[in-house]
């Protein structure tokens, strides 16, 4: 806990009434809190503190987008930079929060706004923020750029969807303005022929709608069609501006890609076999947050079907399916060249002696009893797939 407390936390808000009440609820467990509520302020206190926890306090789940996305465009250390965010939300805002991380944009929410009573609700996210922080520290160098990769590929996804979004828009209005344009030539020609049709029988008017249709060509010509090529001349910098950073970052965009898919490449593969939906879903939650690439099923078949096109780097086997005994398909595993040397421990809420020797007897390699336990679980793996 001494090393939580000393950890580095960074607060921003858009005022400091708000980041000072997230500070309050924080500093009984944790010293080293920074926070900022000028806009002007946010990446350079963001690359002299390099927090280790990010907790954005905006009332707005998309100012907290975009304050986020701003950070990655201009700080010098935040791409390198191993880190957690944390959001505060209100109660109409949670699915859309969970959405948000879901999707990687943030890594974790707070039902905050208004303050609810469950104030040590902040304080456990950060702590298990912390938490997984320390157990990264022990992966793999690999395994942190490839947590990377991915943020930055999500991130540039995102980056590139608002620019193509800024691309339609000035497009629009060049579009609109066009088509004022247009309309209002119209307007102004259509005048000048209705007022030269109701005039034409009477010889004394000739003249003066003649000098009628003049005065009409002239105000298009004058007034009209400057005011509407100044409005097209100040679309240009915009359009240029998004065709300008549109090709600036095409490039990062696609190195991010390109080594997100590489980083998927190098991430350890483990097949999971369990008839239990629930388990299956436990399992592969705890394996992705320790950064590991799991692929799912219900069913000795679909396992097989699954081993035909790729080769894990471990398997998690259930004892009992639908279809037939972890051990078959242990057996099957341990007689196909390609499969032999893959790594097998079953899972099994069966601790009698006779299956735990028949399965080692078949060539399993360890054992992981339900109900799950993280930790276990974790260890035991990384003990096949790597450190």
């Amino acid at each position: 806990m001494s090393l939580n407390r000393e950890t580095s936390i960074l607060i921003l808000g858009e005022s400091s009434a708000d980041t000072e009440v997230v500070s309050s609820v924080l500093r009984l467990e944790y010293q080293n809190l920074r926070t900022c509520s000028d806009p002007e302020a946010y990446c350079p206190i963001f690359d002299k503190v390099r927090p280790r926890v990010l907790v954005l306090t905006f009332k707005s789940l998309d100012t907290c987008e975009s304050v986020y996305l701003n950070l990655h465009r201009r700080s010098a250390v935040l791409q390198g930079l191993v880190h957690k965010t944390v959001v505060l939300c209100s109660k109409e805002q949670v699915n859309q929060a969970y959405k948000l991380c879901h999707e990687g944009v943030f890594d974790d929410y707070v039902l905050f706004w208004p303050l609810v009573h469950d104030v040590k609700r902040l304080p456990m996210s950060v702590h298990l923020a912390l938490t997984a922080l320390e157990h990264m520290q022990v992966a793999q160098p690999w395994e942190e750029m490839a947590a990377l990769a991915r943020k930055a590929e999500q991130l540039g996804d995102r980056l590139a969807e608002q620019i193509n979004k800024g691309r339609a828009f000035t497009e629009s209005a060049r579009s609109i303005a066009t088509s004022a344009e247009s309309a209002m030539s119209g307007a102004l020609n259509k005048f000048a022929k209705n007022f030269v049709d109701s005039v034409i029988g009477d010889a004394s008017l000739v003249q003066d709608h003649d000098r009628a249709s003049r005065e009409v060509r002239r105000i298009g010509d004058a007034v009209i069609a400057p005011a509407m090529e100044h409005l097209l001349e100040a679309q240009k910098p915009i359009r240029r501006w998004v065709e300008t950073i549109t090709d600036e970052l095409q490039g990062p965009l696609d190195s991010a890609r390109q080594l997100a898919q590489s980083a998927n490449r190098l991430r350890q593969q483990i097949l999971l076999v369990d008839d239990d939906e629930f388990v299956r879903r436990i399992v592969a939650h705890m394996l992705r947050q320790a950064n590991l690439e799991v692929h799912a099923v219900s069913t000795i078949e679909s396992a097989r079907q699954m081993l035909k096109v790729s080769r894990p780097d471990l398997v998690l086997l259930d004892y009992l399916l639908p279809d037939g005994t972890g051990v078959d398909l242990l057996k099957e595993l341990k007689q196909s060249a390609p499969l032999n040397k893959v790594p097998v421990v079953m899972l099994t809420g069966q601790s009698d002696r006779q299956v735990i020797l028949d399965c080692l007897s078949h060539g399993a390699s360890d054992f992981v009893v339900k109900p799950v336990q993280r930790n276990a679980l974790i260890t035991k793996v990384r003990g096949f797939v790597g450190h």
